[in-house]
């Protein structure tokens, strides 16, 4: 499960923040419904960005790049830039879509508990925070996304996850591992 509010709003980013009792000091990552969403979000899409996203999205991936002034500094946590992800789920796309713009990405549970699986579990332990649950049917990823930095050259992956390094390398063959 995760946890989502319209992501270009100062008041519902501090919400998400309360919630799970995460420092103001880590980013958040957004979703959005299509590539299509990307342009006002960053403010530069570089060289090689934009194979990985038609690569991999929707799915497993999420590329960090330059932030454009319409992502609050809570998201970014003051870096400048914003992780950004197609998810391969119906339900954050349709949110995103119909909200024209990215919700938050971030798991609905508490920082430094495991994310739950279980929408029960999920209520219990945010209920007072939360307006809704929705339960929709979930992918079954076990892995985290890949978390590419695409704002460096060659890019680096922070974070190894569902997509593997051989699979990127097929579209950005200098990626670094960390």
């Amino acid at each position: 499960f995760g946890l989502g509010v319209d992501a270009l709003n100062p008041v519902a980013i501090e919400r998400v923040f309360q919630a799970k009792g995460r420092m103001t000091g880590n980013p958040l990552p957004l979703l959005i419904d299509s590539i299509d969403q990307i342009e006002r979000l960053i403010t530069e899409i570089p060289d090689g960005a934009a194979e990985l996203a038609e690569q991999f999205w929707p799915g497993q991936l999420t590329l960090v790049l330059p932030a454009s002034d319409a992502i609050p500094t809570s998201v970014t946590a003051g870096s400048g830039t914003v992780g950004l992800r197609v998810p391969d789920h119906p339900i954050p796309r349709s949110l995103a879509r119909m909200l024209d713009g990215p919700i938050t990405g971030t798991s609905a549970n508490r920082s430094g508990e495991s994310p739950s699986a279980d929408p029960h579990e999920v209520a219990a332990n945010l209920g007072r925070e939360l307006n809704m649950v929705i339960n929709g049917q979930c992918g079954g990823h076990a892995a985290p996304s890949t978390v590419v930095d695409c704002t460096v050259v060659p890019f680096r992956i922070l974070r190894e996850g569902a997509v593997t390094l051989d699979a990127l390398r097929r579209c950005a063959p200098d990626i670094s591992s960390r």
